[in-house]
């Protein structure tokens, strides 16, 4: 449609193509900030950078590192030249503490509620005082934690933690779960699972390196749109995300896809991933693993010889297969 704008809509003005530079920054830095560093205001640098979330572009989070940002065309330099020279103040090695607010529904238990916002039921248990995983009632509102908490870093005390997360890896430390660092490092539990081919997101363990899916070690790679693709498909396929997607590839609208177009994809490698499995925990359904691991529900199906999608049970290991 793109292409054939005039059959559709006549004679339209069309605007130039936004011209730009693309910088990576290796600290967690307010989105104010670095449009200050762009010599910007924010509302052009959201517009040079429309895949963050609002928390972001508000200063509630923070961008995380390794991400690539768009700065006006020729402003690369002089980015990178003002970052280097960014105060203690102005740099953090993680996350800013950050909390949502979930109104619990008919059937969902915590472990459901921590894997839709990536953290860990632990963490809702200590938010919301609860002494129980199973004590959560149809009504009831829970503060989610979403981010974590913050804490300063300069250049000079640059920590072998974040040296390795630019390098594409992690070193397990005491205390992590899966879903904590894929929050920091802004993946998912499942992608982190298929990256490092985890059959259990408990499969951890102290001094343990981890890879990065869509970090600095991750090799970029193209997919072929097909039939029935979406952004958040192939994200999920991937293991990276739809921002991503849409930041490397120019996109403003993730529905704008079309049959045949050629995308950049910063992370693993499909054809060489291999399946994995899931245990099912209590709340499951078919329809919300095949989402979690970007396949099809029939896909599950065939992989595990189902005649029906409802016909599964709490503690069955299914398969995955990897697209």
């Amino acid at each position: 449609m793109v292409d054939n704008y005039k059959t559709h809509f006549g004679d339209l003005k069309r605007d130039p193509p936004i011209r730009f530079d693309e910088v990576k920054t290796s600290h967690y830095v307010d989105f104010g900030t670095l449009a200050s560093l762009a010599g910007v205001s924010v509302a052009e640098f959201k517009e040079l950078n429309p895949g963050f979330l609002p928390a972001v572009q508000t200063g509630k989070l923070r961008v995380p590192p390794n991400y690539p940002l768009r700065v006006p065309k020729g402003r690369a330099a002089s980015f990178e030249q003002k970052y280097a020279a960014l105060g203690p103040g102005n740099r953090f090695t993680s996350q800013k503490s950050y909390y949502v607010r979930h109104r619990v529904q008919r059937g969902q238990s915590l472990s459901v509620i921590a894997r839709r916002y990536g953290t860990s039921v632990s963490s809702i248990m200590r938010t919301n005082n609860l002494r129980s995983a199973h004590r959560i009632r149809v009504g009831q509102v829970l503060k989610i934690p979403t981010g974590r908490s913050s804490s300063v870093q300069t250049a000079s005390s640059y920590s072998s933690k974040s040296a390795a997360s630019r390098s594409g890896t992690y070193t397990v430390r005491r205390g992590d779960t899966l879903s904590e660092i894929a929050q920091r490092h802004g993946t998912s539990v499942s992608a982190l699972m298929r990256a490092n081919r985890l059959s259990s997101s408990r499969n951890l363990r102290i001094g343990q390196k981890l890879t990065l899916p869509g970090g600095a070690g991750a090799s970029a790679s193209i997919h072929t749109v097909r039939s029935g693709d979406t952004l958040s498909g192939i994200a999920k396929r991937y293991g990276t995300s739809v921002a991503s997607l849409k930041r490397l590839n120019g996109i403003s609208d993730a529905r704008n896809l079309k049959i045949g177009q050629k995308l950049k994809v910063s992370g693993r490698t499909a054809s060489r991933s291999r399946a994995t499995t899931h245990k099912v925990s209590s709340g499951d359904v078919l329809s919300k693993i095949a989402s979690r691991y970007g396949v099809s529900v029939r896909s599950i199906m065939r992989a595990n010889n189902l005649s029906s999608a409802n016909r599964i049970r709490v503690g069955q290991v299914l398969r995955i297969p990897s697209s």
